[in-house]
């Protein structure tokens, strides 16, 4: 949408570019996970999911590589095997907040629709009313945006 604050912090001008974000978004959690919650604006779930995963990738590796006589194999193993459930849910959490922003972009869409159907027909009324749902859906997402 355009003028509107993206996931990302900064007002979208560039239709393509707003179409790129939430696929980098996805991108870089598939890679890095946590880090596509943090870019959608779940900096906490981001956060926690990414430190998580860091420290049972760790154990995996310095169970099955570094020092495998010093880290027990069930560890090594039950660490690797959490660290697959932490990736899996990062994906999920990801993917559901991705649909979360598409809808409010939709409702946001449709009201606005509304509202310039309702002007041409002359009801200015249900036209100040469907502006003032979408800027109140545009300021809902406006206030979990990070503050600068």
């Amino acid at each position: 949408m355009l003028g509107m604050p993206s996931a990302f912090g900064h007002s979208r001008k560039d239709p393509s570019a707003a179409a790129l974000e939430p696929f980098m978004a996805q991108i870089i959690n598939l890679v890095l996970p946590g880090l596509g919650l943090v870019l959608l604006r779940k900096e906490w779930l981001g956060a926690a999911v990414a430190m998580l995963f860091a420290i049972c990738v760790n154990i995996t590796i310095a169970g099955f590589v570094i020092a495998p006589d010093a880290i027990p194999v069930w560890l090594s193993g039950v660490a690797g095997g959490l660290g697959c459930v932490v990736w899996a849910f990062s994906q999920a959490a990801c993917r559901k907040q991705l649909r979360c922003l598409r809808e409010q972009r939709v409702r946001i869409e449709t009201l606005l629709a509304d509202a310039a159907a309702a002007r041409q027909h002359g009801d200015s009324e249900a036209a100040r009313t469907a502006m003032e749902a979408a800027r109140a859906i545009a300021a809902e997402i406006s206030a979990e945006l990070p503050k600068n």
